[in-house]
């Protein structure tokens, strides 16, 4: 794992290492934790259903955190309380949720079941919604109320290609990279179409994501 200080333009730094190398996973998390969950774990693609965390504050090596059912291309939206795991795929799609209460370890429990279920997930989140695209749903977006089990409600048309899609967030705006189209940019608490924001340096592949500072704030 690598670390960066957001007001500072300067090259990553280590930060520890994982204890499982995970592939296509869930990352959550808040202020104080960054949670990573399940994926694939090996070349053979062998997925796992680990959930591991770090002190964000702190350098060092993950530690153990819990487990969920194990699923790959998942996508991760958290508050400052819980983080949800949307979807994944594990040799069939799946539509279900889980959720971890991310300041307390232990095994993930289900959220609720989307009305549809896909290969492949990008998500961002505010204090209150988490967002995600799927190649099922595309270019439709979908958002759910974190702290609320249930399914997901339409948010609004991507306006193109949702493939490979990773998101970043504020508590009010937020941001999405894909394939090969422009990125786009969302109001998280109002519904309605995404709108252009201006193009990637190159074209990035493989469930790209993003980060920012507010930690699920």
């Amino acid at each position: 794992m690598d670390y960066i200080t957001f007001a500072t333009a300067a090259n990553a730094v280590n930060f520890g290492n994982l204890a499982t190398t995970l592939n296509n996973g869930a990352s959550i998390g808040n202020t104080t934790r960054g949670v990573f969950a399940t994926g694939w774990a090996n070349s053979a693609e062998t997925i796992t259903g680990t959930i591991q965390y770090v002190t964000i504050a702190t350098t060092g090596n993950a530690a153990t955190f819990g487990s969920c059912t194990g699923q790959r291309n998942v996508a991760g939206v958290s508050n400052s309380t819980y983080g949800i795991i949307i979807g994944g795929f594990n040799g069939v799609t799946t539509n279900a949720c889980q959720y971890i209460t991310i300041a307390s370890t232990g095994s993930a429990s289900f959220w609720g079941s989307l009305s549809s279920s896909a290969a492949t997930y990008g998500g961002l989140s505010s204090s209150t919604r988490g967002v995600f695209i799927s190649d099922t749903f595309s270019p439709n977006m979908q958002y759910l109320t974190i702290s609320t089990s249930g399914t997901n409600t339409s948010f609004g048309d991507m306006g193109g290609v949702a493939f490979l899609a990773g998101g970043m967030s504020n508590s009010v705006i937020g941001l999405w990279g894909t394939y090969s189209d422009p990125q786009k940019t969302i109001t998280i608490a109002s519904t309605g179409n995404a709108t252009n924001y201006g193009n990637l340096g190159a074209d990035a592949r493989s469930y790209g994501t993003g980060l920012s500072p507010l930690g699920g704030a």
